[in-house]
């Protein structure tokens, strides 16, 4: 049997094993640290208590068999069967935390009530025998658990140590039905000792239980571990490492989960320095949100993440001629680029272009794709790009020959970055990219000297006008940040929040427990819901004039 102490542990390590899939090893700074006060999660426990009520009374309990000496009688033999729990009321739920590790949960008068059947039946002759129902009701239930963290930092994981594990259910008050005499002292004495006592242990139990699974899984987790990622139509490998650097509690009333959240070139891992760093985050929770959980998270995450893109030489695309819309002034041919480029189409005369977009090689110190956060001008992010694009001729037998290469300095501002929830647990980031400039010159061309001029051109209508357009409606659907799905089964998303600092943003993001979402996750299929009484007369007023029926 499970308590609302076990389930609300599970939350609690749940959040904690959620947050290391977003997320310092010894010596590095923090770049991701998320705050979950006692407040709000206090709020969360109320909110919820009817659903953790509902989950207690879904549990069993197993069938109970004594054997109890009876001076009158001799031995009997008596079975409790079929107990089933109802009318689960939490008394008063509270998450208590105390710097600079410590976690409890403590219950104050709840209460429930126990249904079950008895049955007697005496070993020796006659082997007289009975049987009735039982009813165990308490209102003065006491739960007290407590929780120390503790962090290895070479590992990255937190471990778990159940030091206080109290249940008590306090007076009972046991209404027997079918029998009388010394069947019903009997019953009596057993329902206020052995059986109150093994009620007791087994939601000890499940506590314990509940932990030792939280160790065991987080020990097995793969911290850092090879992901393949997909934006739009491109896939990409990288590592990411997401060790824990901090899990404590601050000021007896924030639990601070830090990462040190880094991605790194898949062919190195992270033994490979990277050439930048990034801002101290704030020590203490933001004041200008409160959400369930709030953090912060640096610029550093995603330039690691481009420079991983960018090392491993995975940062490219191709423009093709069926990109640019038909009624481009310039496409992607010879004929077309014949004016600007008359040296092209008198090398390669009417065949088709593609350009190919790529970062710099790897080894170009400095020269590496990243993004800066400021909060100036009510805050923006700017993305830079350091490439190339290569010409390339399109030959009849599916192969391609470079014209020219020139390289690419380019910038651009990330509009309306934000926070949105996908499937209810996702969390994505979305933003779109405006305000495009770049600066071209010349590195190689196989055909001549080239126009720079002419060039301008080009890349605005082939990569401005028309690619950008699919690129931002490939970042329009967001890049994952964390799935609760597979941590917190249920745990429904609200109400994402987002701020641009100098060089990190502030995240806050509200949630609840929703048992459509949970049914979903576990089938795939939604819960049918009916129609208010209301809306369903309108729909069916609105049919009446497109359907006949013949009487």
């Amino acid at each position: 049997m499970r308590s609302s102490a076990s389930l609300v542990l599970l939350l609690l390590l749940g959040l904690i094993a959620m947050m290391m899939n977003i997320q310092e090893a010894m010596g590095q700074l923090s770049t991701v640290r998320a705050f979950l006060s006692d407040s709000d999660l206090n709020e969360l426990l109320t909110k919820e208590s009817p659903l953790f009520a509902k989950t207690i009374e879904e549990q069993t309990i197993a069938d109970m068999k004594f054997t109890q000496h009876v001076s009158i009688i001799g031995d009997v033999d008596i079975s409790v069967t079929n107990i089933k729990i109802a009318g689960v009321s939490l008394g008063n739920l509270q998450v208590l935390m105390q710097q600079p590790n410590q976690v409890t949960l403590s219950d104050q008068n709840a209460q429930l009530t126990i249904n079950a059947n008895w049955a007697y039946r005496q070993q020796s002759w006659p082997h007289s025998s009975g049987s009735g129902t039982v009813v165990v009701s308490t209102n003065t239930i006491q739960i007290q658990e407590t929780v120390l963290i503790t962090l290895d930092i070479n590992s990255g994981k937190p471990q778990f140590q159940v030091t206080t594990n109290t249940v008590d259910l306090g007076n009972l008050n046991i209404n027997i039905s079918g029998g009388s005499g010394w069947i019903l002292d009997l019953l009596q004495s057993l329902f206020s000792s052995q059986i109150k006592s093994s009620v007791q242990s087994a939601i000890q139990n499940a506590v314990s239980s509940s932990v030792a699974k939280a160790n065991a899984d987080i020990q097995t987790a793969n911290l850092i571990p090879t992901l393949n990622m997909t934006v739009g139509s491109n896939n990409f490998k990288v590592i990411v490492d997401y060790r824990l650097t901090e899990c404590d509690v601050q000021s007896n009333n924030f639990l601070v989960i830090a990462t040190r959240a880094t991605f790194y070139d898949p062919n190195k891992g992270p033994s490979a320095p990277l050439p930048f760093g990034h801002v101290q985050l704030p020590k203490v929770a933001p004041t200008q949100i409160d959400d369930l959980i709030d953090a912060y998270g640096t610029d550093f995450v995603i330039n690691s993440l481009l420079y991983a893109l960018y090392s491993s030489n995975q940062m490219q695309t191709y423009v093709t001629p069926t990109m640019i819309p038909s009624n481009s002034p310039i496409q992607l041919n010879t004929t077309s680029l014949k004016l600007l480029l008359p040296q092209l189409y008198n090398a390669y005369p009417n065949k088709l272009v593609n350009l190919f977009v790529y970062s710099n090689t790897a080894g170009n110190p400095g020269q590496y794709p990243n993004i800066k956060i400021t909060q100036n001008n009510g805050g923006s992010i700017t993305a830079f790009f350091y490439g190339n694009v290569e010409f390339q001729v399109l030959n009849q037998d599916g192969s391609s020959t470079n014209a020219f290469i020139i390289s690419l300095v380019a910038n651009a501002t990330l509009d309306s970055p934000k926070l949105v929830v996908s499937s209810g647990s996702k969390l994505y980031f979305t933003a779109q990219i405006a305000n495009p400039q770049f600066q071209l010159s010349v590195s190689q061309s196989w055909i001549g000297p080239i126009s720079v001029t002419s060039l301008q051109q080009i890349i605005q209508v082939a990569l401005i006008d028309a690619y950008l357009p699919i690129l931002n409606q490939d970042l329009a659907a967001g890049v994952q940040l964390v799935d609760f799905s597979s941590v917190l089964p249920g745990f429904n998303l609200v109400n994402p929040n987002l701020i641009l600092q100098n060089g990190y943003v502030t995240m806050g993001v509200n949630g609840y427990y929703s048992p459509s979402l949970l049914y979903y996750q576990k089938t795939g299929k939604k819960i049918y819901t009916p129609l208010p009484i209301e809306e369903l007369k309108k729909k069916i007023e609105k049919l009446k004039g497109t359907i006949k029926i013949q009487k």
